[in-house]
């Protein structure tokens, strides 16, 4: 256990980059994947986070090799350097299509129709939601479909959208926070900012 504010700033290491399931991997096996690339000595803790784990070591060295060379776990070799982020980078929004029978319309239509929307850059491909039971996610799909898109296509997507004979509703991430009483954005009807 840590009993000082480490010096090194820790390296990061993903989930889903070790596997589907990588919660499930014995904290033990990423303490011994770590001590084979910087000495087992120079470890200080390695901290399960809610989705991966924080590796701290004790020597800047031991940092970057840790980073450079990557670990070998789950019969995988993870490299570990952070991405480089592309200055020109626009993040992606994900939208959700409400109200469209799944047996009526396919996805490759539903992709084709936000397509041909001006000004609209869709950045996946459509994919069907799923319930989730617990915090869980299950197989049973909710007849929700969702696409991620660019963030500056946001404003373009219009709430109402024609799918062949159908109308689905489209919920952009403004109209999550979207007050029905002011109209403005930024809080729900039912919130105490709302001034009406």
């Amino acid at each position: 256990m840590l009993e000082h504010k480490p010096e090194v700033r820790p390296v990061f290491l993903g989930f889903k980059r070790v596997a589907r399931e990588g919660y499930k991997i014995p904290l033990i096996q990423v303490v011994a994947a770590v001590g084979d690339v910087v000495s087992k000595q120079n470890v200080d803790v390695v901290q399960p986070m809610k989705s991966g784990w924080q590796i701290y070591v004790r020597m800047e060295a031991d940092r970057l090799k840790l980073m450079s060379a990557g670990i070998k776990l789950a019969g995988k070799s993870i490299d570990l350097q952070a991405p480089v982020r592309d200055p020109n980078f626009m993040p992606n929004v994900k939208i959700i299509l409400k109200d469209l029978p799944l047996n009526e319309v396919t996805n490759d239509w539903v992709l084709l129709t936000l397509k041909n929307l001006e000004g609209i850059e869709v950045q996946s491909p459509v994919r069907y939601s799923n319930i989730f039971v617990d915090g869980c996610c299950t197989h049973l799909q909710n007849g929700d479909r969702f696409v991620y898109i660019t963030e500056s296509s946001v404003a373009k997507i219009p709430t109402l959208l024609q799918v062949d004979d159908y109308k689905p509703w489209v919920i952009k991430p403004a109209v999550f926070n979207h007050c029905s009483r002011c109209q403005k954005i930024g809080h729900k009807a039912s919130s105490l900012d709302c001034p009406a």
